[in-house]
């Protein structure tokens, strides 16, 4: 792809007689075909902690906003040609909590990075492969929740927190089923029935979920919250992690 980009380049540079003025081709070009490339820089601007202000410079106005049950936090929610970023800040605050991305095409795989860990690459990226070097590093064990649901997508998380080496934040990344489905393995060959909610710690995992349905579920989500949550080993959702199904069926 970037030998491809670079010979487009050098020839939107060819200057001829009677042809369109080469930088408005490459624009054309680069819109068309190297969106992603843009997008991704984008997403890597972001973190948690970080203002409002700055998620509406890098990714524009929210598409919409909605408050929680409990009327204590407001969901911003933007919206990408082929992802959703969620954006949760105390109900009149400013700073936000933490955030998500979900791909919702296996074409757009942005990828993140974890403080002294391997990447994440949304779309590539499995459960049993992400934030690698192994956990067993750290002090914090890796816990998960994996969430299979009658009438709603299935969703599948594992989070970390740490501290001073990981900036005291918190990570998770997962597969949420609203922007994925049959990009997972099939929970019930595993023993999930309707509902079923599990949630523990990776490393007591009987060994086939441990191996084999982690290494079936391709990660479409990452999040992360940090100093702002106050609290950081419990399960980040302050409201659940990423987009759901009714924003994604009504927008």
């Amino acid at each position: 792809m970037l030998v491809i980009r670079t010979l487009v380049r050098a020839t939107c540079r060819l200057d001829r007689p009677g042809r369109r003025h080469p930088g408005a081709l490459w624009s054309q070009l680069d819109r068309q075909f190297f969106w992603r490339d843009g997008e991704y820089r984008k997403l890597a601007e972001l973190h948690s902690d970080y203002t409002v202000e700055k998620f509406e410079e890098v990714l524009g106005a929210p598409l919409l906003r909605r408050r929680s049950e409990d009327r204590r936090w407001e969901e911003l929610f933007f919206r990408g040609q082929e992802d959703w970023v969620q954006a949760v800040v105390p109900a009149n605050g400013n700073t936000v909590t933490y955030f998500s991305v979900t791909s919702c095409s296996a074409s757009f795989k942005p990828t993140f990075w974890l403080p002294e860990g391997g990447p994440i690459k949304l779309y590539e990226s499995t459960l049993a492969s992400a934030g690698r070097p192994p956990f067993s590093l750290y002090p914090w064990p890796l816990r998960f929740r994996y969430a299979v649901y009658a009438s709603s997508p299935h969703a599948y998380f594992e989070w970390y927190s740490g501290g001073h080496a990981w900036s005291f934040k918190g990570f998770a990344w997962g597969f949420n089923g609203v922007c994925g489905r049959g990009a997972s393995a099939n929970p019930y060959d595993f023993g999930f029935f309707n509902p079923n909610v599990r949630v523990g710690m990776v490393s007591r995992l009987p060994k086939g979920m441990k191996t084999r349905f982690r290494e079936g579920v391709a990660v479409n989500t990452y999040a992360e919250w940090g100093l702002s949550t106050g609290y950081l080993s419990r399960w980040p959702p302050l409201v659940p992690i990423g987009v759901d199904e009714f924003i994604v069926s009504n927008n």
